[in-house]
This record gives structure tokens, C-alpha cells and sequence, in this order.
């Protein structure tokens, strides 16, 4: 599926190009400047699908790195599992927040999240 969306995308985008060129030969200038606008959003919705994977397989190694002693530590202060997981991606700046989720709850007793404030009255 995703090999099929950057097909997709980068075809739309040589269209696009073609479409610029052509309003530019024709002087429709306001059509030019919103195609090459639409081809730049393009060409980086493509580059983000490109990082994709290598971000994901840079936050499991980090991930990897992390002892548990090392996330208590780092979550000691933190008032909730947000303020805990903020404080844990600080620390680490290769972690995806989900990555960062599994380790701070990975810390907590019985291996599950703390229960809401609003679910405790």
C-alpha cells in the first residue's frame, strides 16, 4: 500500500510540473505559482514517507537502550503519565512518543497506566 500512495504521489507530481511549465509558457501566472505550490507540498509529503521507516528503526534502538532503572530516573519527578512521557522524550531525543508510552508504562506497577484522576473520584 504505501509503495502504491508514493507511485501515486510522484506521479501526481511530475503532473503537476508539466502543468507549472505549460502555465508559465502561457503567462497564467497565478495558476503557476498555486501548481508549483501544490507540487512543493507533494515533493514533501514524499520525503516524510521516506523518513518513515528510518525514524521508527532509530526510536526502537533507542528505545533499546533504556533500562528500567534509567526511565525511573528520568520519570521520578513527573506528576502523570503525560508529564512522564514529556520528560522522557526530552531525555531522548530519538524516541517516538509511542516508543516513549511503552517505556514509561513499562515502569509503572503491573505493567499498566496509572488510573485517571477523573476515573479516581
Amino acid at each position: 500500500m504505501k509503495k502504491l500512495t508514493v507511485t501515486v504521489m510522484g506521479l501526481a507530481a511530475l503532473l503537476l510540473i508539466a502543468l507549472t511549465v505549460f502555465a508559465v509558457l502561457d503567462r497564467q501566472w497565478f495558476s503557476a505559482a498555486l501548481e508549483a505550490l501544490a507540487v512543493a507540498f507533494l515533493v514533501r509529503a514524499l520525503v516524510q514517507q521516506r523518513r518513515a521507516p528510518r525514524r521508527a528503526a532509530r526510536s526502537r534502538a533507542a528505545a533499546a537502550r533504556w533500562t528500567k532503572p534509567r526511565v525511573r530516573k528520568t520519570v521520578a519527578g513527573a506528576q502523570g503519565e503525560v508529564a512522564a512521557v514529556r520528560a522522557v522524550c526530552r531525555a531522548d531525543r530519538e524516541l517516538t512518543q509511542a516508543d516513549a508510552v511503552t517505556l514509561v508504562r513499562s515502569v509503572r506497577p503491573g505493567g499498566r497506566p496509572a488510573a485517571r484522576q477523573r476515573d479516581a473520584r
